[in-house]
């Protein structure tokens, strides 16, 4: 095991595609956050000399609502929502990359005689994506700490959060890991699955396309209300990012409830991957 561990990271640490999506992570984050912050003082002002004063004071609200998403702690919402999709893209490439480009060049066959354990062997795999998602989260924190810093270095006046919500932040947190989490599971299964990267990454997006039109059919049939929507994996992540961001959707849906979804279908997926490549007829 210590050995697969080893194998695992050294791929990942070598894979020059993960450090280049890392900079461009951290280059978006502060291009997004400089110019959020950029059109937020915008709005405020200033206008011309025959502006309506009600206007005035209307869109100076509106700007300083909008620059309250760029002080600590607030800020770290901002930038994982504003980094989110990149992440999730990058990791099902990982996960569809990795997995399938074994079997479209014969070395998982060489690879599991290495080691035998079949199980084992992806229980790695999964777990070293899962500790790259982590570190690219953790970056996404970090960031969302040190840009403001760096505001303030460079004169730029932000008010400050009055009654930040840190729950809140760090259900968001909780719930981009566990996202990660769960599109790393779906594309390693699809990859085991049809043994092809890129259809594999093709049939992770095409799920959650076909979930969201299922998702409106049972609306359709059993009412806004209805829990059954949120019992699918991506709806669940969906209503858990609203809660964390204190929104109201799926009032009914209880959050711990919620979470165990989430969590229910990242372990049943993973399972599922295990149990496929156990049971695979590979003579590639």
């Amino acid at each position: 095991m210590i050995g697969l561990l080893r194998a695992e990271w050294l791929r990942l640490r070598k894979r020059r595609d993960i450090w280049l999506v890392a900079m461009a992570l951290v280059g978006l984050s502060v291009v997004g956050y400089v110019s959020g912050v950029s059109n937020a003082l915008n709005i405020g002002g200033p206008f011309p000399a025959d502006f309506p004063p009600e206007a005035i004071d209307q869109m100076r609200e509106q700007a300083r609502q909008e620059l309250l998403r760029y002080p600590f702690p607030t800020s770290i919402g901002t930038v994982i929502q504003n980094g989110q999709i990149l992440v999730l893209a990058l990791l099902a490439y990982l996960a569809a990359a990795i997995t399938g480009a074994e079997f479209a060049y014969g070395t998982i066959r060489t690879s599991l005689v290495a080691h035998a354990d079949r199980r084992g062997f992806l229980i790695v795999r999964v777990g070293a994506m899962t500790a790259a998602a982590f570190l690219l989260v953790a970056l996404l924190v970090v960031l969302g700490i040190v840009l403001p810093l760096a505001a303030a270095l460079l004169g730029t006046s932000l008010p400050r959060v009055a009654d930040p919500n840190i729950g809140g932040l760090a259900g968001l947190v909780g719930v981009m890991f566990l996202a990660t989490c769960f599109v790393i599971g779906l594309t390693t299964l699809w990859a085991v699955l049809i043994r092809n990267a890129a259809v594999a990454l093709v049939l992770t997006i095409a799920y959650t396309l076909i979930e969201g039109a299922v998702v409106g059919l049972i609306v359709r049939l059993a009412g806004e209300e209805s829990l059954v929507r949120w019992l699918l994996p991506v709806a669940d992540l969906q209503l858990l990012f609203d809660r964390a961001h204190g929104g109201p959707t799926g009032a009914a849906m209880p959050t711990l409830l919620a979470i165990s979804v989430g969590v229910a279908w990242v372990l049943a997926i993973w399972a599922a991957s295990v149990w496929v490549l156990a049971r695979s007829d590979i003579r590639e």
